[in-house]
């Protein structure tokens, strides 16, 4: 009670309140970083921590991590000293840093830290010049959006984030713009999608990490129009610095309206008219790519009004350039698409199944192609990455691989191999002595939010595998005759 009034007097007595003040040269930082989490369970692979430890010579008000402006974190420690392990989910790119505030007032700001996502979204491959491409055109027509980056020694490890982002405009406007973009974002891919919104009528689309492994990783892309529903999956495989580097993508356009599709010619090319009544109504449009050293896009006379920008319906997600440095290819799986190999100077050739004039596509069909695009170091005009990778899929007549599965069921062989687990694991023999590139293999019901491991049973060597809505994702190496196991330990 004498404690009460004698602080009441002293409220009275001195002007403007009475208060204890500290006496601080303000606080100091003496750590702020950022890692990439390497342990086990929830976090692995995909989670960034953020280690923090700051003091003061006056209790400390508030430590905030902030990300770009907008408080991530916010902590009130009402200590001299504070230290903190926050971990993140690298699912965005981030611009952290700290802000730190003392009870006097006193303030203290950071370095900032970027911190990029584990791979933003984008297939990829690499070439033995460590230049690293992506290839994406989610827009399908009169779209398309070129990156890339180099990467270091370890070509696993992304060590320059700064991205040159080209977008192909249509007719009528100005050239493709060239974005440098450092640490690319899906926000900021979603930006420059949107960017023709008369031309793209679609929405931003819904891209996702679906999962990560040492080997490879797979999105799951999804649009919708009213033209119809666009799904496609892509496993990008990870760059190595010799031998193939190649990425798989499954995509199905489900037909929401009738349309017709005209002939395919030079270069990646589609024909398509407006169906009312079931007859094609008003002029053919038509869409060619070609790609020299530069990626163009030329069109048909602006179409009627009615005409629908229909997505190039095998492969929307793939675009194929030439490089300097080397030769691409795209091999379809399911017949509907060949290629011829090309070099810098070379027109790709890509042939459509369903491209014969005036077919009629009705509402509910489902175009569905599978392409495996690929890269080599080889020369100009050089035909030996197309002929090799022919004969690891088999197309020349000799199998690349054989597998034989002991536990479980064999679906398919190729491209990839796609095995039912039993029991949660499966066990097999390669015989891989005619692989000319790594092999992928899924292996599906090994159980929802598990860990499941390759293991050759012959060496002992194991490795950790990603596993997304029960099928594990795991890449063979050309090694002679192997027995794995893959599943759930």
């Amino acid at each position: 009670m004498r404690v009460y009034f004698l602080a009441r007097w002293l409220r009275a007595i001195v002007p403007g309140g009475f208060r204890f003040r500290f006496l601080s040269d303000g606080p100091v930082i003496e750590q702020f970083a950022v890692k990439r989490h390497r342990g086990g369970g929830e976090y692995a692979g995909e989670w960034v921590r953020v280690s923090l430890r700051v003091r003061s010579d006056a209790p400390l008000r508030r430590v905030s991590i902030v990300d770009r402006g907008s408080v991530l974190r916010r902590f009130y420690p009402r200590s001299k000293q504070f230290s903190k392990t926050v971990v993140f989910p690298a699912d965005q790119w981030r611009v952290l840093w700290l802000e730190v505030e003392d009870e006097v007032g006193h303030r203290a700001l950071s370095d900032h830290i970027n911190v990029q996502m584990m791979h933003f979204g984008i297939p990829q491959c690499a070439d033995n010049q460590n230049n690293m491409f992506m290839f994406y055109s989610p827009r399908g027509v009169g779209h398309v959006l070129l990156g890339a980056w180099h990467v270091g020694e370890d070509a696993g490890s992304i060590t320059n984030s700064l991205w040159l982002a080209k977008e192909i405009n249509p007719p009528g406007q100005e050239s493709g713009e060239l974005a440098a973009l450092r640490c690319q974002t899906g926000r900021n891919l979603i930006r420059l999608f949107t960017r023709s919104k008369q031309w793209l009528p679609l929405p931003s689309p819904r891209l996702r990490n679906l999962f990560w492994s040492e080997d490879a990783v797979v999105f799951d892309y999804t649009a919708e129009s009213d033209v119809g529903t666009w799904r496609a999956t892509f496993t990008g495989f990870r760059p190595r610095l010799h031998g193939f580097n190649w990425l798989l993508t499954d995509t199905r356009l489900t037909l929401k309206k009738s349309v017709a599709l005209g002939e395919n010619a030079r270069g990646p090319e589609i024909l398509f008219k407006q169906i009312r009544g079931n007859k094609p109504v008003g002029p053919w449009r038509k869409v060619s790519y070609w790609h020299g050293r530069n990626a163009q896009c030329s069109t048909a006379d602006v179409p009627d009004e009615g005409t629908l920008h229909l997505p190039f319906p095998t492969g929307s997600g793939v675009g194929c350039w030439p490089n300097r440095a080397g030769n691409f290819a795209v091999l379809a799986v399911d017949g509907q698409v060949d290629a011829w190999v090309y070099g810098p100077d070379i027109a790709p050739r890509i042939v459509v199944g369903q491209n014969s004039p005036n077919t009629i596509l009705k509402p509910g069909t489902t175009l569905h192609t599978t392409l495996i695009t690929v890269i080599d170091s080889g020369e100009s005009n050089d035909d030996s990455q197309l002929s090799q990778f022919r004969t690891f899929l088999g197309l020349s007549g000799k199998p690349g691989f054989r597998v034989r599965v002991t536990h479980g069921v064999l679906r398919t062989a190729s491209p990839i191999v796609l095995v039912d687990a039993k029991d949660g694991y499966v066990t097999f023999e390669f015989n891989c002595n005619d692989i000319l590139t790594p092999v992928g293999v899924i292996v599906r019901g090994v159980g929802e939010n598990c860990t499941a491991i390759l293991c050759d049973l012959d060496t002992g060597w194991w490795k950790h595998l990603g596993v997304y809505e029960g099928s594990a994702y795991a890449v063979v190496e050309r090694a002679g005759t192997r027995r794995l196991f893959i599943g759930n330990p």
